[in-house]
């Protein structure tokens, strides 16, 4: 996380010298401490916003079949000719991988590792998939959950050395993309039939992880190179703000001895609501694959 730190002055030639350097003090200690809130803020939003693994774990669960279909074209990426779309698709493609891994799709991982390695090499990254890394993933492709380890370790790493480089607008912009795949992926089962009450949950909770990619891209939007990020987020919030809770069956509890009634809560949405939010996901999707 890329973290402004600003030196002390030192003001010896004035006689107030004293009264400035305290107040110089005071000044910097108050910028450092907001800068400070601000990058811890921003460290919980990127630990808070949700992996690709679990959306597509979720989509397994729910009895949906594979489908190759719906996947980025892997012969797309020799198309993505700037960072921005590298990074954006170099998401989608971690996600796309993590999709095929739970879903046993062994030499389609490979291929979509293949993508995603060379995006990284292109942005300058290719640390994280390394020869050993490489390696490791051909030597598990049997053991899904050690795959799907591998995978998200491997993602980790590219993003705590963009961080440590001071390219958090990449990583801001890999997030994004490996998030809005895995909103795609799950509108798609949505949209193909698939009836599961936890794919649909989950789906309506990305309301929450929507408002911190927003939060994310805008603290990196210099010069305004990812405004139309941005605006394509925001399209897809103006749908999930109709959300609204719904009690669901009371609960009871024994806390210290004394039985406690409640009611849970989830988030609803109208089906044509749903329906939109998979219309716009779909839309936004493909545009950052093909153009």
């Amino acid at each position: 996380m890329a973290i402004l730190f600003l030196g002390g002055l030192s003001w010896t030639s004035c006689a107030d010298s004293a009264q400035v350097d305290e107040t110089l003090t005071t000044v910097d200690s108050s910028i450092t401490e907001e800068t400070q809130e601000q990058a811890d803020r921003l460290k919980k939003i990127f630990y808070q916003i949700p992996s690709p693994v679990e959306m597509v774990t979720i989509i397994r669960e729910s009895g949906a079949r594979y489908n190759h279909a719906v996947l980025n074209d892997v012969d797309n990426r020799n198309a993505y000719n700037t960072a921005k779309r590298k990074a954006i698709n170099l998401g989608i493609y971690g996600a796309d991988l993590s999709y095929t891994s739970v879903f046993n799709q062994n030499q389609e991982s490979i291929i979509y590792l293949s993508a995603a390695k060379q995006l990284a090499d292109e942005l300058g990254v290719s640390g994280a998939f390394s020869d050993e890394t490489m390696e490791r993933v051909e030597s598990n492709l049997e053991d899904r959950d050690s795959l799907m380890h591998i995978i998200t370790e491997t993602f980790y790493e590219l993003d705590a050395y963009l961080k440590e480089n001071d390219r958090s607008s990449i990583s801001a912009q890999v997030i994004t993309g490996g998030w809005l795949e895995g909103l795609y992926l799950a509108s798609r089962m949505i949209e193909s039939g698939v009836e599961d009450e936890a794919l649909m949950d989950r789906l309506i909770d990305q309301k929450y992880a929507l408002e911190d990619l927003i939060s994310l891209n805008e603290a990196y939007n210099q010069g305004g190179t990812l405004d139309p990020i941005i605006e394509d987020l925001k399209s897809l919030k103006v749908v999930f703000d109709r959300t609204r809770p719904k009690e669901i069956d009371n609960t009871q509890s024994v806390v210290n001895g004394t039985l406690v009634l409640g009611a849970d809560s989830k988030l609803m949405l109208d089906p044509e609501d749903v329906d939109k939010i998979i219309s716009l996901a779909t839309d936004i999707r493909d545009r950052y694959v093909t153009s």
